[in-house]
């Protein structure tokens, strides 16, 4: 028995391949060395798929000069074994591997356990059908002191028009410091996305991403559909563009500084289908528009895919809107995608009426199509249409509510306007409110226990009026349409006035000094959509207020 070791340090350079993290490779084989039919350090006690269905394969290998083949089209699975070797309980082993073809494969281990005839759990299959070499890695944890423990690469229904399976460049480490990763989110391996942008999400641990010379651990390679390298310093979405109908393939790799990949390789892939028919099409305003007076969608239990911009999330689902006004929005019922807010997505589910609360649930596709959309502007609404099903789903805001009930239960407080009460809820951001105060509150409207709620979701979602909107002697300015779309009127001016608009996060957006003018028209035509804070200060006072653009 032998056990195939060699100890990895940080930051040592061999033969032009970086090694930023300490770890021990306990095997590694690339199919270079046979003896006879079989391939050297394979071909355990444990193997039982048929020698004649192990073959030396020389077509486009992925490193070197051969890899192998293994042939299974069963259901049935059948083990391809390494040769025995000495194991530590405790420990769990790193499984890496190259793999192209047609079929199932996953990882498995054998150490003599005194449970499941001495084998461990099995690893969930990888379902492969690409012609190009894609990574994989899965963990496995060893519970027993052995020396004649065998890892196993388990394959099942592989499919000949596909070449059946072909693996190489295996390598198996145990751990050491901790393992750089990169992992793709979005899209899913085998998505279809009905669009010819999609933005490609991942996540990197254990390693720093940079330029070089700010103290990173490197970058990353981006490979779309077996192209040139990418280079890509920045763990920010990538987005790829037109990209035309039919399959494609990412892949990213961890590098060095110096371009090297980093041993053994920490890449992820993902393979997914552009279709830019999708089908069961329909806008947010048909699943929601409705005479009914009990409110239900007329898609009720119809499969639907969509398109929306992100305007509210939290756990367990998440709020988008196509357009600015009544009827555009929708809650999706979704604790499996995670999307950020202002994220353009495509997505394929069910519409539910969930106790007269439409929602999209059952999501069966899911795909960000961009990042960091400002989103449809908020609705100015009062009480009383926050309560009426056309803003179910839509991003509001009340100006000028009082609270009338800083506690209503369940998380709740009630403002009130002219018109009527309206409740406000914490499903996204719990806000302490003070009775008598007046506020201008924004956020998506949601149906629960037979009553509207506007949900905040931030702190800047919830403005006191009161400490807003001072106004010291400067009561005679109008500014106005406040929502604006292109043209701010100020009239009633000052001399010297000075104007100032900011952003919610604090950053001024637009200073003018508004020199001997009564009344000023200012072009915001090319602000963002979103909300403002305007103030305006002079020799009269200052005015400060909430500026919604369109």
């Amino acid at each position: 028995m032998k056990k195939f070791t060699l100890l990895l340090t940080a930051f040592v350079m061999f033969m032009g391949v970086s090694i930023l993290h300490s770890q021990t490779v306990v095997f590694s084989s690339g199919f270079e060395a046979w003896s006879g039919t079989t391939p050297d350090n394979w071909m355990g006690a444990k193997t039982n798929i048929p020698p004649a269905n192990v073959v030396q394969y020389t077509t486009n290998v992925h490193g070197g000069s051969s890899a192998v083949q293994l042939i299974n089209t069963n259901t049935t699975h059948a083990r391809f074994t390494t040769q025995p070797m000495v194991l530590d309980s405790g420990t769990t082993y790193t499984i890496n591997f190259w793999v192209r073809g047609q079929g199932n494969i996953r990882t498995g281990l054998f150490d003599d356990r005194p449970t499941g005839s001495g084998y461990a759990t099995y690893n969930p299959y990888i379902q492969v059908n690409t012609a190009t070499w894609i990574s994989q890695s899965q963990d496995i944890t060893c519970v027993k002191n052995t020396n004649i423990g065998e890892f196993i690469l388990s394959v099942q229904s592989t499919v000949a028009t596909g070449d059946h399976l072909q693996v190489d460049d295996v390598s198996i480490t145990e751990p050491g410091l901790p393992v750089p990763t990169v992992t793709i989110t979005s899209p899913v391996n085998g998505a279809t996305v009905y669009s010819s942008s999609v933005s490609v999400v991942f996540t990197v641990s254990n390693f720093t991403v940079g330029n070089p010379g700010t103290g990173v651990d490197g970058h990353l390679h981006y490979y779309l559909d077996g192209g040139p390298a990418i280079m890509y310093y920045s763990t920010a979405p990538i987005n790829a563009s037109s990209l035309t109908p039919g399959n494609h393939q990412v892949v990213l790799q961890l590098v060095d500084n110096n371009h090297n990949p980093l041993v053994p390789n920490r890449a992820d892939t993902v393979s997914f289908m552009v279709d830019q028919n999708p089908p069961h099409l329909k806008t947010i305003y048909q699943i929601q528009y409705t005479q009914d007076p009990s409110g239900n969608s007329p898609l009720a239990d119809s499969v639907v895919s969509v398109y929306g911009t992100v305007t509210g999330k939290h756990g367990a689902g998440y709020f988008i809107q196509e357009a600015y006004g009544p009827w555009h929005g929708v809650y999706v019922y979704d604790n499996q995608n995670q999307p950020a807010l202002g994220d353009s997505v495509f997505l394929t589910g069910t519409v539910a009426e969930y106790y007269n609360l439409t929602e999209i649930k059952l999501v069966t596709a899911f795909n960000i199509l961009a990042n960091g959309l400002p989103g449809p502007a908020p609705v100015t609404v009062t009480c009383s249409q926050v309560n009426m099903e056309d803003y179910e789903g839509v991003l509001v805001t009340v100006n000028n509510a009082t609270c009338v009930n800083p506690s209503a239960g369940f998380g709740m407080w009630t403002i009130e306007d002219a018109t009527d009460t309206a409740k406000v809820h914490n499903l996204m951001y719990t806000y302490s409110p003070v009775l008598n105060t007046i506020y201008d509150v924004t956020g998506p409207v949601y149906y629960s226990f037979n009553e509207f709620r506007v949900e905040p979701r931030t702190a800047a979602d919830v403005v006191i009026v009161t400490g807003m909107n001072e106004q010291e002697g400067n009561t005679a300015v109008r500014i106005y349409p406040n929502p604006v779309h292109m043209e701010l009127h100020l009239e009633g001016l000052t001399t010297e006035d000075e104007l100032i608009i900011t952003n919610l996060a604090g950053q001024t957006v637009l200073k003018t000094r508004l020199t001997g003018q009564a009344d000023v028209t200012l072009d915001i035509r090319d602000l963002p959509a979103g909300t403002y804070l305007l103030t305006l200060t002079g020799a009269a006072g200052h005015t400060t207020i909430p500026l919604i653009k369109r």
